[in-house]
């Protein structure tokens, strides 16, 4: 019996011991839980043109990136205003002083974060007044940090890039399957934006200006100087990349507007060149 007390002692001294220990161990694994690693966009926007990134992991790493950047909670409770989902819906102009005002570049990204995410919402809505609004104001938040003091940074041109590839081509293209819905000034304006952007990043894949050139081109209201830049910049961007057939077919389409006149007889001819020093190879 005195034995048995004596063990039964030692175990409530052992379970007493390790209590703390117990209640102490998910705190400190917490603690030691690796971080997720940080998101460089001007190495992602590097990496497209090895690894092919469907759009849904582009907009997966596109608000990674803006959740890493934004501004801690404690900071934003004193200088994030709460993104305003009346207004926004009221008038697009909203969502472009929203980012526009922000001053450093992590309240840049809080705010496209908060922003984008409503769009997101948005775009999923059938409606075709959804879909106006959303391409809209992905329009005016592109436009936004376009206007920014960092505008001329690599990390403001690549978020650009990144928007404009999850958000503004897709939203256009479902905005010209739709008869009711008309497309702004604004908009072909932040397109051409996006494909200059994407002309300039050399490491970036062509097919993405290609993309958005062949949406352009598809806008009943672009002017004649518009579609002949349009189809120009296409076929030479199918010329390079040695689809001569597309190059020949879309050269067709830059009208004979003044000093355009010979640019799709001249670019033929090189499709043609091409093509046939490619099968002598």
């Amino acid at each position: 019996m005195e034995l048995f007390t004596r063990v039964f002692k030692v175990k409530i001294i052992t379970i007493i011991i390790h209590i703390p220990l117990i209640l102490f161990i998910p705190v400190s694994l917490a603690h030691s839980r690796p971080k997720e690693k940080p998101i460089d966009i001007n190495t992602v926007t590097g990496k497209i043109s090895q690894e092919r990134y469907t759009r849904q992991q582009i907009r997966s790493i596109l608000f990674l990136y803006l959740s890493q950047q934004q501004l801690p909670p404690t900071q934003t409770a004193s200088k994030e205003e709460t993104f305003n989902i009346l207004k926004a819906k009221e008038n697009s102009l909203y969502v472009l002083d929203y980012v526009r005002s922000a001053q450093s570049w992590r309240e840049v990204c809080t705010r496209v974060k908060k922003a984008l995410k409503w769009i997101h919402s948005l775009s999923l809505q059938p409606d075709d007044h959804s879909q106006k609004n959303s391409l809209d104001s992905i329009q005016k938040i592109f436009l936004a940090l376009t206007i920014h003091n960092s505008s001329n940074s690599l990390q403001n041109k690549n978020l650009r890039i990144l928007i404009g590839y999850a958000y503004l081509v897709p939203s256009l293209r479902t905005a010209l399957q739709s008869s009711s819905s008309s497309i702004s000034r604004e908009v072909i304006r932040a397109a051409e934006i996006y494909t200059l952007l994407c002309r300039q990043q050399k490491k970036l894949p062509s097919s993405y200006a290609i993309e958005m050139y062949n949406l352009l081109l598809q806008i009943p209201s672009i002017t004649s100087d518009e579609k002949a830049k349009f189809a120009y910049f296409l076929a030479y961007l199918y010329l390079n990349t040695n689809q001569y057939r597309h190059a020949a077919k879309i050269s067709k389409l830059i009208p004979p507007i003044e000093g355009m006149k010979g640019a799709s007889s001249r670019i033929q001819k090189q499709a043609l060149q091409r093509y046939q020093a490619s099968s002598r190879k």
